[in-house]
């Protein structure tokens, strides 16, 4: 977790809480966002296979984040980036961890 930056810190956040959400009944349009964002975030650190081990979040993690989003959607951000804030997501959600360790693919080519 050391080598996490702190943007794909509250990146695996918004992906666990969007995999949440994706697990409820939702338009379709709104699906096809979540979707596209996961695409968003693949790069170097974050590969495909990484987001795919990434679990929903569990009811108290979502506690968690919708009393962050309260704050207004920068500092919430920086908040889910926040060590102890982070640790406390992954000892709910270890798949978290998980996708951390997972190899990473530097030679991956992103087009934009």
């Amino acid at each position: 977790m050391v080598n996490c930056p702190p943007g794909y810190r509250w990146t695996l956040i918004a992906i666990s809480e969007n995999k949440r959400w994706l697990s409820t009944n939702i338009p379709a349009e709104l699906r096809l966002r979540m979707l596209e964002f996961f695409d968003r975030c693949t790069d170097s650190f974050l590969t495909a296979e990484a987001i795919a081990q990434v679990e929903p979040m569990c009811d108290e993690a979502y506690e968690m984040a919708k009393e962050a989003r309260k704050l207004g959607p920068k500092k919430a951000l920086d908040v889910f980036a926040k060590w102890e804030v982070f640790t406390a997501f992954v000892a709910l959600n270890p798949s978290l961890l998980t996708a951390i360790k997972m190899p990473r693919s530097f030679s991956h080519n992103r087009t934009a």
